[in-house]
């Protein structure tokens, strides 16, 4: 279940004493409400249908996710070349 609302809420889960039932209660003041009931069956299909509303996350570019090498400080071309070398030598890609 996914409640959208900008405006305070309370959701208020309770059984009665001696009730086999359990209710549910919703009190809003005000506002726009988005009410979304995933019924599943399984975990795995409540998440697949959670993401039909909410949309896929999008594709991160790789360099995103890793190290990044800043210029900052190198004396001269010489030093940064070297740099190039190692960075290349240890497979981490320099291209953004």
């Amino acid at each position: 279940m996914q409640i959208l609302s900008a405006a305070a809420s309370d959701v208020l889960l309770l059984t009665p004493p001696g009730s086999p039932i359990s209710l549910i209660q919703y009190r809003m003041l005000g506002g726009t409400l988005d009410f979304y009931f995933f019924s599943g069956p399984t975990p795995s299909r409540v998440i697949e249908q959670y993401s039909e509303v909410i949309g896929k996350p999008a594709w991160q570019n790789a360099w995103a996710f890793g190290y990044q090498q800043c210029r900052w400080g190198y004396e001269d071309v010489s030093e940064l070349r070297e740099v190039v070398r190692k960075m290349n030598y240890s497979k981490i890609p320099l291209e953004g």
